[in-house]
């Protein structure tokens, strides 16, 4: 008796990404979800940067799963860079997938607040950095979380100014405080 014809004729895997683009500062975890189909049942799940390999998942005989896999951003990315993540699946007869990828732009971890702000909140997860002057007119409000740091630049003369009828408001805490400072380095204050 020969095979069935049907099981015989079974595709290769495919595979999807979401996001297939995303922004991330250094040192952020980002997940990106890993749709597999493989109608042969699914082998193993490789993420890449390069040739490195960075994630194998897996994938247990499933025809059809979704695998959420981590990366972390390296602390010394390169700001502005790209890092593309690609995935490919490998089923139970080995036959591959096509690469898919997601590409990473690595991000400043410092907002640059400048010009004529609008109604926002600024939370301690980012730095700031004030250049030039930077105005919080009539009518706009600009919230200070606790923990927060912002610093003027000092080529700019980085500096905060709030016009009658403009709001600031600070929310320190003694435990978590709001630092206004310079960017310059500490023995250059």
């Amino acid at each position: 008796m020969g095979c069935n014809k049907d099981e015989a004729n079974k595709p290769a895997p495919s595979i999807s990404v979401d996001p297939t683009t995303v922004s991330a500062l250094p040192g952020d975890e980002i997940t990106v979800n890993v749709t597999v189909a493989a109608p042969n049942g699914g082998k193993t799940l490789l993420g890449l940067i390069g040739a490195t390999e960075i994630s194998s998942v897996a994938l247990n005989g499933q025809s059809n799963s979704t695998q959420a896999v981590n990366y972390t951003i390296p602390g010394d990315a390169v700001i502005g860079s790209k890092i593309t993540l690609t995935f490919q699946a490998t089923d139970n007869v080995d036959l591959l997938s096509n690469l898919v990828a997601t590409e990473i732009t690595v991000n400043d971890p410092i907002v640059v607040l400048s010009g004529e702000l609008t109604t926002q909140s600024l939370d301690a997860a980012k730095k700031y950095l004030i250049r030039g002057q930077t105005f919080i007119r009539t009518g706009v409000t600009v919230t200070i979380q606790a923990g927060t740091v912002l610093m003027g630049e000092k080529s700019s003369k980085g500096t905060l100014v709030v016009d009658r009828g403009g709001k600031l408001i600070v929310n320190g805490e003694a435990n978590s405080p709001v630092v206004m400072t310079s960017n310059q380095e500490v023995s250059a204050r």
